[in-house]
């Protein structure tokens, strides 16, 4: 907390993969600048309890997040010098961004706020199959009442989008996370001890059709050797047979580790693809909300 933290978007280089594993990587933190100022609501006075928020390119970004204590004041610490921008939430209030340049000495950085609107509007059907109309049709609303439907956006709507957003922020951040794990154990060659890997190895079937093939093998060479002693070319001619088929599992061990790690890794890519794709549809829905909201 004392010094300026990675965040899911901003990322420092990582040192070498060899550095890591031999315990000489080194990463250096620096302390940033501080970054402060106080909500005002409509009338002047300053707000306590409202969200804010670092945000990049005017829209809604991941962490940190701080509230207003009672005196309308926030404060972020050990910013990272450069461009920035904060954006206000609460459901009383308009959403509202600034953005601003970060560096020693900077003034405090104030928001005035207004009060939340409403968004209301109806859904009726389309006129025809296959089409999507964007205004009321009175028409069919007058034929078919029973087809209206009426909805209200409003400051509590938007804070739920605001949860929303945030519940993804942290399934993207960990699904970035086990994402770079997975590439960082092939690196290192381990990702075949990982339990999931193992798992689907295990559970091949032409792997376990060859293990069970080596296993009746050595056990029909272990009565011959007790029939005609280890020497007999009966013996001689299994064991090499055995040597072969240990030969076939390694290889198709070997195949089929690489396919469970690729097949993991496009999982896993998948479900990161998946949630960001969420996440920037809630990100857009509660960006566009305030502009097209009365003023």
């Amino acid at each position: 907390p004392d010094y300026i933290s990675d965040t899911l978007h901003d990322w420092r280089p990582t040192p070498p993969m060899d550095a890591l594993l031999d315990g000489t990587a080194e990463i250096t933190l620096s302390p940033g600048v501080e970054v402060s100022g106080t909500v005002f609501g409509p009338e002047g006075s300053p707000i306590a309890g409202v969200v804010v928020r670092k945000t990049r390119d005017g829209r809604l970004r991941d962490y940190p997040i701080v509230w207003t204590d009672e005196v309308g004041r926030y404060r972020f610490r050990h910013v990272r010098p450069g461009r920035m921008s904060l954006a206000v939430q609460d459901r009383e209030i308009a959403p509202k961004t600034q953005t601003f340049t970060v560096s020693a000495g900077m003034d405090p950085v104030d928001f005035d706020v207004q009060p939340s609107r409403t968004i209301r509007g109806r859904v009726v059907p389309a006129q025809a199959a296959g089409t999507r109309q964007a205004g009321p049709d009175r028409k069919a609303v007058a034929a078919d009442p029973d087809a209206q439907r009426r909805y209200a956006l409003q400051g509590i709507k938007l804070e739920m989008l605001m949860k929303r957003m945030t519940e993804l922020e942290f399934r993207q951040y960990e699904a970035k996370a086990a994402l770079d794990s997975l590439y960082m154990q092939t690196e290192a060659g381990t990702v075949g001890q990982s339990a999931e890997v193992r798992q689907m190895v295990e559970s091949d079937a032409k792997l376990k059709r060859l293990h069970e093939e080596g296993i009746s093998l050595l056990s029909e060479i272990e009565n011959f050797r007790r029939k005609f002693g280890p020497e007999h070319t009966t013996v001689r001619e299994m064991e090499s047979r055995l040597d072969a088929v240990k030969r076939r599992i390694n290889e198709a061990e070997q195949d089929v580790l690489n396919r469970a790690v690729e097949t993991l890794k496009q999982a896993r890519l998948t479900e990161y693809q998946q949630v960001t794709s969420k996440l920037l549809g809630v990100r857009d829905m509660y960006n566009e909300a305030p502009a097209t909201a009365p003023r």
